[in-house]
């Protein structure tokens, strides 16, 4: 059921880009060259921009009509009144101390302050500068502190750093940095030492959830970190293992969101290392999630060709994604992928101490 949902809301999207194409159109001539240009431009991101609403629809828009789709395209507003949310995963952002984890990678100093500095370099670069940035794979708080400090001479940002440390055999765990307007009410990790019946922590990386205050309006803003245990091994011999690692920790988070108050925005998002396209073992975690949350997917709203963060086996493939539940869906106005990033997209092997990352970073940008 939710594959036939996911697959009408698409047809939905280009009917309503067809619609109004169709009824620019001043000739029937007109009409067949809407067609073709349509067809010709299928999958690209601007065929799939909602009608613009007048300011009669606007206000006649109302909780019980139909949201209609976010604009997702490249990150190029930067209006004051949107808040700008990034995941970006890090790419075993480690430092050159040894802190003693089992698997630690420990960097040069030159190396290290190399991968601080490319980081830097991207968010700088950025067309806006993000409101909040949620990290995967840094080793440690001290070192989201000392990009924070970095960021905060160079930009003129107020950026604070939060991390709460894991189960990670590596030592890799979620972080965020969280600059103006925003203010920190409160930091929870979601079952960050509960344990399977079977043994071992359910999270490796337990999912961040940071609820803050936006300084303007007092409204709360609620945003869910979250790296899952790949998929790596899923097909050999130890795969049911694997399998039942993963949606423990999917139901670990379904069973947290259940207390949540359901009138404050929430974004979910982050490395999820799992598909959604399919009832496969790669996508089983998205699907349970979406069956017995009301979160709702944003990656269903990419055009198919853009449907890529990660490189797997010379194939593009999305393991990076965005979840709103009702109240923040209401504020999203765009979301997408930052080009040009991630190190694997034409290569075998990436440096960790030079890349920024091997994923594509995603966006949220909502309206507050």
């Amino acid at each position: 059921m939710q594959i036939i949902q996911r697959f009408l809301k698409t047809v939905s999207l280009k009917s309503l880009g067809l619609l109004r194409l169709a009824a620019l159109a001043k000739s029937p001539l007109a009409f067949m060259f809407a067609l073709l240009l349509l067809s010709a431009c299928e999958g690209s991101v601007d065929s799939y921009l909602p009608p613009v609403a007048s300011e009669q629809n606007q206000a006649q828009n109302t909780s019980s009509q139909p949201l209609k789709p976010p604009s997702y395209r490249m990150l190029t507003d930067c209006s004051d009144e949107l808040i700008t949310v990034i995941s970006l995963n890090a790419y075993l952002l480690f430092d050159h101390r040894n802190d003693g984890a089992r698997y630690e990678k420990t960097y040069s100093k030159r190396d290290y302050a190399t991968k601080l500095v490319n980081i830097i370099k991207f968010i700088d670069n950025l067309p806006c500068q993000p409101n909040i940035i949620a990290f995967q794979e840094v080793e440690s708080k001290r070192i989201l502190k000392e990009l924070a400090e970095q960021l905060n001479g160079y930009l003129g940002s107020d950026y604070r750093a939060i991390l709460i440390e894991g189960n990670d055999q590596q030592g890799i765990d979620n972080g965020f940095l969280v600059a103006s307007p925003f203010e920190l009410v409160s930091t929870f990790q979601v079952d960050g030492r509960s344990k399977r019946a079977t043994g071992g922590f359910i999270h490796d990386r337990p999912p961040l959830w940071l609820r803050l205050r936006h300084h303007d309006n007092e409204r709360i803003f609620n945003v869910i970190n979250v790296h899952m245990r790949s998929m790596r091994g899923l097909h050999d011999h130890d795969g049911g293992r694997i399998q039942m690692k993963r949606l423990a920790q999917i139901e670990s988070l379904v069973d947290t969101l259940e207390d949540m108050n359901a009138q404050e925005p929430l974004i979910v998002l982050g490395d999820w290392n799992s598909y959604a396209d399919g009832d496969t073992l790669e996508s089983e975690p998205i699907e349970l999630l979406i069956e017995d949350t009301p979160l709702q997917l944003l990656t269903d709203f990419l055009p198919e060709k853009e449907q890529f963060s990660y490189t797997h086996q010379r194939r593009g493939v999305m393991i990076d994604h965005a979840f709103a539940n009702a109240a923040a869906r209401e504020l999203v106005q765009s979301y997408g992928l930052v080009r040009g990033v991630s190190c694997a997209t034409d290569k075998r092997y990436c440096d960790p101490t030079e890349a920024v990352s091997d994923h594509e970073p995603l966006f949220v940008q909502l309206r507050f």
